[in-house]
């Protein structure tokens, strides 16, 4: 199964997360069949999560070049499905960036 998961910390605990994810990486090396493997890299969300409050939910990954695309799309399904873009970005922008994982 294909799971999109979502975690969240505090900066106050970002050294934590980094020291775990460092004994994370060196037992998944060993021991690459107990754990899930990722199908898309972290990515760190530009804004909060949209309450969905349909009965089908879906998440999509869209990479979008221009406003157009970003209209376009959704254009074709008004008025029944709605369509609400959360930017992402490398998660190497974020906490990576002030700890080095690969130490």
């Amino acid at each position: 199964m294909k799971y999109l998961t979502f975690n969240e910390y505090d900066w106050k605990d970002v050294e934590k997360v980094v020291e775990t994810w460092k004994k994370v990486l060196a037992d998944r090396e060993k021991e690459p069949e107990k754990f899930p493997r990722t199908l898309f890299p972290n990515q760190i969300l530009g804004t909060d999560l949209p309450k969905l409050t349909k009965e089908v939910q879906a998440v999509t990954v869209y990479e979008v070049e221009n406003d157009y695309q970003a209209f376009n799309l959704p254009s074709y399904f008004v008025p029944f499905m709605t369509f609400k873009y959360v930017p992402i970005s490398s998660g190497r922008t974020g906490t990576e960036m002030k700890f080095d994982l690969k130490r």
